[in-house]
């Protein structure tokens, strides 16, 4: 059976939508962290949200912010099977910028926290050239975790 490698097209495609995945992460916890998070409990989910984790809502506005991103990339509508795929990738970013954000990792300084997110950026695009597949082995491995460590509530028909 022969296997096709991804174009180098396909390669950058693939590295923009993952910076600006963790771009749009990155901002969801800056924007989180500035917040008051004495928020009602998990069971009432705002009327906005379509999603929880651990408490913290993900917004209509911002699902559609990045939904639209796809759109645009793509010229063509985006599937359902994709609404799922981005909201997972939404609740991903959020547990990673709470995991961060618990350990100290992130400062409170805005101008920290967009030295972090480019240097984190770089670090990807230059890491993708080598062992790629191990890497993403190792981040569903973590994301993983931090699922089963974290409360996700998601509105039904956003996939829940």
């Amino acid at each position: 059976m022969w296997t096709t490698l991804p174009t180098d097209a396909a390669r950058r495609r693939a590295l923009l939508l993952l910076a600006v995945g963790s771009m749009l992460g990155l901002l969801l916890g800056c924007v989180a962290a500035l917040r008051d998070h004495s928020a009602a409990p998990s069971d009432t989910i705002p009327n906005d949200a379509i999603a929880l984790v651990n408490g913290k809502p993900i917004r209509e506005d911002e699902f559609a912010s990045a939904v639209a991103l796809l759109a645009s990339e793509k010229r063509e509508a985006v599937s359902a099977s994709e609404r799922v795929h981005i909201l997972q990738r939404l609740i991903e970013e959020e547990l990673l910028v709470q995991h961060g954000i618990a350990r100290g990792v992130v400062a409170s300084d805005r101008t920290v926290r967009q030295a972090i997110a480019t240097a984190m950026l770089d670090a990807i695009v230059a890491d993708s050239a080598g062992e790629q597949a191990a890497q993403d082995d190792a981040l569903r491995q973590y994301l993983d975790w931090l699922r089963s460590e974290a409360e996700i509530v998601v509105v039904p028909e956003h996939g829940g």
